[in-house]
């Protein structure tokens, strides 16, 4: 791998570790080195890379698992199947988190309003904005990044510690869920509704009508979950 030493930053550290993935050095499965050493021989920090990886985790080069590190995901990159597969796989598992999720941002977003500043709805409103053109260019690597920022900041407006450190613990364990759900091209499109009015909501500080949206738009992440069992359905059909 080359060192870092033009711009865009980010998207050179994606392609470098592309390459290295692609190269031969390494399976499918295969731990990946550690970000210190990536960090290292790439002459960048860690913010950086992790960004990188989170563009590479939702192209499927890349998968993230929690407290132990990055791991060689799909040699061949971005895969539908293999996306539907993982949901249909960890359907239980997912519903699980989205309940806990239902009750941690719901109550995120009701304390977030009674704390909102003016600057909390001007970034709010360019992280929702960034969101949708990322969605009209269907790149579900920037969609998943700004549907993270998107809770995370909400819950993070709440201003309450301890939540949101349950928060982010929580969406850590999310990325894997984010990653392949955004890959169907409908779910981008499924966000777009529930998200304006959660945004509509806090703007207007109408704390009711905001956790309620919250509480559907995770009830329609599940729906969309569910959905995913049609689609794998179809899809092996297809194969026959």
């Amino acid at each position: 791998m080359q060192s870092i030493n033009r711009m865009p930053v980010v998207q050179q550290v994606v392609d470098s570790v592309k390459e290295y993935i692609l190269s031969g050095k390494v399976n499918e499965g295969d731990k990946l080195p550690t970000e210190r050493e990536f960090c290292e021989q790439l002459e960048v920090g860690r913010s950086t890379l992790r960004e990188a990886f989170r563009i590479l985790q939702a192209k499927g080069f890349v998968e993230m698992k929690p407290g132990k590190g990055a791991y060689v995901g799909s040699i061949k990159g971005n895969s539908l199947n293999e996306a539907i597969d993982w949901l249909v796989e960890h359907e239980l598992e997912i519903k699980d988190f989205i309940e806990v999720r239902t009750a941690i941002e719901a109550l995120g977003v009701r304390l977030a309003i009674r704390q909102l500043t003016d600057a909390d709805v001007r970034q709010l409103r360019q992280i929702h904005r960034d969101f949708l053109d990322a969605i009209r260019k269907n790149d579900s690597a920037q969609v998943t990044m700004l549907d993270e920022r998107f809770h995370n900041t909400i819950v993070g407006c709440s201003k309450n510690k301890l939540l949101i450190n349950i928060n982010r613990q929580i969406s850590g364990y999310f990325e894997s869920f984010r990653n392949r759900t955004f890959r169907i091209r409908q779910n981008m499109q499924n966000a777009i509704g529930p998200h304006t009015a959660i945004l509509e909501a806090i703007i207007s500080k109408d704390s009711e009508l905001a956790e309620e949206e919250m509480r559907l738009h995770l009830e329609k992440v599940c729906e969309d979950l569910e959905a995913s069992r049609s689609l794998n359905e179809s899809t092996a059909a297809d194969n026959i």
